[in-house]
């Protein structure tokens, strides 16, 4: 899912798992999930990354709350990054989708909230 929101602001989505065939999927406890931020794929480091226990949570009805801080884009560049969803489950990994977060601009920025 693409997404935009003003840089600096705390953003929450929701995440569901889905198989092939419509069912549910429910991460055991040795499965990953993870929310990879970059500039753009080359980029050899992330920007920032949620995984699942630190910025990724399971919900009661089994789907996952992402949740980005401001303080993860605070200091970041107007405009357009990428990122991508990847799960890691029964020894396979799965890229599940590669979207696009876009940046808008702020006018009160962190320095300002004093």
């Amino acid at each position: 899912m693409d997404l935009e929101f003003t840089r600096g602001d705390s953003v929450e989505f929701i995440l569901e798992l889905v198989s092939d065939d419509g069912e549910q999927i429910i991460l055991e406890d040795n499965d990953m999930l993870y929310m990879t931020v970059k500039k753009n794929s080359r980029d050899e480091e992330a920007i920032f990354q949620k995984k699942l226990g630190n910025g990724i949570e399971k919900t009661e009805d089994g789907k996952y709350l992402i949740t980005i801080l401001s303080t993860d884009t605070d200091n970041l560049d107007y405009g357009e990054y990428g990122y991508d969803i990847e799960l890691i489950a029964c020894g396979k990994k799965k890229t599940l989708g590669i979207y696009k977060i876009n940046l808008t601009e702020e006018y009160t920025h962190v320095g300002n909230e004093v």
